[in-house]
């Protein structure tokens, strides 16, 4: 807890306006147990957040071992209104969203005025990927749809950096590689010359639907 508040800190030296934190859970947690918790967790930050006028921000999760009910947008308006935290609102992941098979243009209204950050990036709706859009199967029009909708003046953030994966990520490892292979890691330039890329597709489909900003 000590290491988050000094964070909060931190994102207020750096000009930073909000920080994302995964939920807190234990294997085996009930619903009831889950709110409970996390109402207690975001409660104790929010004294330190609201001092240094940093917001907290929760995030939707996939399926997994954990994370089990920041689920969907009414779900997680609900949780917000109930903490009383001023300074408590949602970040939205479309890639955990896609694995869940969610309809996202529903959950981003759900959401309105407490969305303030995006994790955007895609999958195929199997594991969480962290790839770029237009790779998987995510249906960016219910997302851009929904920003659109509710007036979002956020930024547009990716979280794709998995498009090219080196030979030890920590989730997918190439496989059989040795010592002196030579094509292991993707160079530099390359990694470079994505990013273009990335920032192409976030400036198209953003321009598409009449909301880039330089």
């Amino acid at each position: 807890m000590q290491a988050i508040h000094n964070a909060i800190k931190a994102c207020a030296m750096l000009g930073i306006p909000h920080i994302t934190l995964h939920g807190v859970y234990l294997d085996g947690d009930t619903q009831d147990a889950f709110i409970k918790e996390n109402l207690r967790f975001c409660r104790a930050l929010g004294e330190t957040a609201e001092q240094f006028g940093v917001d907290i921000l929760i995030e939707n999760f996939e399926d997994g071992d954990f994370g089990y009910y920041f689920r969907h947008g009414s779900e997680m308006r609900q949780f917000i209104e109930e903490a009383g935290v001023p300074c408590l609102h949602a970040c939205w992941d479309t890639g955990h969203a896609n694995i869940r098979g969610r309809d996202q243009y529903r959950d981003i209204l759900d959401l309105g005025s407490h969305l303030r950050a995006l994790h955007i990036q895609d999958n195929w709706g199997t594991t969480d990927s962290h790839v770029m859009p237009m790779v998987g199967t995510t249906n960016f029009d219910q997302i851009l749809k929904g920003l659109t909708e509710i007036g979002y003046r956020g930024s547009f953030s990716f979280e794709a950096p998995d498009t090219l994966r080196f030979a030890h990520d920590s989730h997918h490892k190439r496989r059989g590689i040795l010592p002196d292979d030579r094509l292991a890691d993707p160079p530099i330039f390359l990694q470079q010359k994505l990013e273009w890329v990335k920032y192409e597709i976030g400036k198209w489909m953003l321009g598409t639907y009449g909301v880039y900003e330089e």
